[in-house]
């Protein structure tokens, strides 16, 4: 017997016996389909009776058929469909009648057979992409047998932990590849896991494993995240529950980013007619969403801060915003301050770097000027204060008032680059952009 790991296969079987018997069985991706074929040769079938020697079939399945059938036979029960029959540890492909010489077997052992359960789930996910869109509805009974796999034989946790438990969850999720989600456990005890995507803040899932004292593992997929959102587009992401967690976990989740928070699931019904979200199935909410638009941000800033600017810089790009930085978005030629104001109106924030330079600074204050006048234009804050070393508070409320969202940045230095303050500035970003985008 030979099995190989083909791309593009889910299995790939040959077996070949003394006698002179060989039979293949394989299962491949065609078109969104899952294609099993058999190939039988005997040369020992009796010819002159009618028995073939060749025996040659191919079924093309719905990969989520293949899984329901798959999550069957793991509750002991065949499944077949046309010439293929699948059972607790063989696979049949082909016709089995007296002018055949037989079906074509795959003998499966237990770990293949979940294997195949599993590639099978990350092929019918990656086809019927929109159901983790909140297009299609999610198929709630795909998740329940992926569940029930893993609590019944638990001993299969462990392994997938290593090897394939990403991979598995990052086809109920339709990410683009196994490498792109990351698992981080919350609360002291790890029962319960955050999945998301390695490079990114949004959450996609939780799952709760809960070991029993009999040697069992209770999994189950606690919660969906979902885009709650203001009139138009997706603003905040929250994680819907009807569960409870012990305020570790609270704390532990809360921490992890400020775009993201627990809410009831209760709670949240009373805004499913306004925001236009549709319930069906209990555990889930889907609402159909778009993405929204990158932030745009204007970063102010004096030349003595231009490390600072610059570092802030790639900073925001990398939480996919649209910045403008003059030294990088000038090009020579350009009519300074025309092109100045014309990034001004069409961003969402200015984050000015306050230093005692840069409120001396005339083009800056230049700046600042236009901004709060566009401010008392569209009855919108603009202006976010990033406070540099050596700034008093003082100096900033004077120049632009008491009432602004502040990011602290006094403790910043080039060799220690805090970030506690990207939080506190990506948190007045937010805020500022909740309300829609701004006009401009």
């Amino acid at each position: 017997m030979e099995t190989t790991n083909r791309p593009g296969w889910l299995l790939d079987y040959h077996q070949h016996y003394e006698w002179g018997r060989t039979e293949s069985v394989g299962l491949t991706l065609e078109d969104g389909l899952v294609v099993l074929s058999g190939a039988v040769h005997d040369p020992t079938a009796n010819v002159s009776e009618g028995t073939n020697e060749y025996n040659w079939a191919w079924v093309k399945v719905d990969p989520f058929k293949l899984v329901e059938g798959l999550a069957l036979v793991q509750e002991g029960r065949q499944w077949s469909f046309e010439q293929a029959t699948i059972g607790a540890d063989f696979i049949d492909v082909g016709q089995d009648d007296s002018h055949s010489p037989g079906a074509a077997r795959a003998t499966l052992s237990t770990r293949r057979r979940d294997l195949l359960l599993l590639d099978a789930y990350e092929v019918a996910f990656s086809a019927e992409w929109q159901a983790r869109t909140g297009t299609i509805m999610p198929a709630g009974e795909l998740d329940r047998a992926f569940i029930g796999t893993l609590r019944r034989q638990p001993e299969r946790l462990a392994a997938l932990e290593k090897v394939g438990f990403q991979r598995t969850v990052l086809a109920l999720l339709n990410e683009a590849n196994a490498t792109a989600v990351k698992l981080d456990q919350l609360g002291d005890d790890g029962g319960l896991w955050l999945v998301r995507p390695a490079g990114g803040e949004a959450a996609a899932m939780l799952l709760s494993i809960d070991p029993h004292a009999d040697g069992s593992v209770g999994i189950e997929v606690v919660d969906r995240i979902n885009g709650i959102r203001d009139r138009s587009l997706v603003s905040k992401a929250a994680i819907v529950t009807r569960s409870t967690f012990r305020s570790d976990v609270h704390r532990a989740y809360g921490a992890l980013t400020r775009r993201m928070e627990l809410v009831d699931y209760d709670r949240l019904a009373g805004m499913l007619a306004d925001a236009g979200w549709v319930c069906r199935t209990p555990g889930y909410l889907v609402c159909p969403t778009r993405q929204r638009p990158d932030h745009r941000v204007f970063i102010s800033y004096s030349w003595e801060q231009c490390e600072f600017a610059v570092w802030l810089y790639n900073q925001l790009h990398g939480w996919q915003y649209d910045c403008f930085l003059d030294r990088v978005d000038l090009s020579p030629g350009d009519v300074i301050l025309s092109a100045v104001k014309q990034a001004l109106d069409g961003v969402d924030a200015v984050i000015l770097c306050c230093s005692e330079a840069a409120l001396s600074s005339r083009w800056v204050q230049a700046e600042i000027d236009y901004c709060l006048e566009r401010e008392r234009r569209t009855g919108r804050r603009l202006l976010i204060p990033a406070l540099l070393p050596g700034t008093e508070m003082r100096d900033v409320q004077r120049a632009l008032g008491e009432d602004r969202l502040v990011a602290d940045f006094r403790g910043w230095r080039p060799a220690v680059r805090e970030h506690g303050p990207l939080e506190q500035l990506r948190e007045a970003v937010e805020r500022l952009w909740a309300p829609g985008r701004p006009e401009g």
